[in-house]
């Protein structure tokens, strides 16, 4: 595949021509400054981590490999966020003097889930009361 890539100084991928069609620099919008033609057989869903080495466009790995694992952390924080929201809901009703039978089992999931999200923040995880 021939695509048309700015790489930085540094030969990170900066911007690309998403237009697949585009044959030559004049028809890069609204500006060909810094764009050059490159032949590669990479999938173009990892072009966010081409770099230019020695004049070939290679796959940086390990920047693809942090940003899934970051993305990954990102998805598991979020995850326990909702799971814990629900719950502090079933908490908040036995506060109110609605019996839960499962009372004491949501006290320790949320403490593990406090936790567990403390180190995704990098913080240090809490000592756990016993009850």
């Amino acid at each position: 595949m021939r695509i048309a890539i700015k790489f930085d100084e540094n030969g990170r991928m900066e911007s690309y021509c998403s237009d697949l069609s585009v044959t030559t620099k004049d028809e890069i919008l609204p500006s060909s400054d810094g764009f050059e033609f490159y032949e590669t057989d990479l999938p173009i869903t990892d072009i966010h981590f081409f770099v230019l080495r020695n004049g070939k466009v290679e796959l940086d790995e390990d920047a693809k490999r942090s940003a899934v694992a970051a993305d990954d952390a990102r998805r598991r924080y979020l995850g326990l966020k909702s799971e814990l929201a629900k719950i502090k809901e079933d908490i908040e009703q036995e506060r109110f003097g609605l019996v839960r039978d499962d009372y004491a089992e949501k006290k320790t999931r949320a403490a593990e889930i406090i936790n567990e999200l403390r180190v995704l923040e990098g913080k240090q995880p809490r000592e756990v009361q016993s009850a």
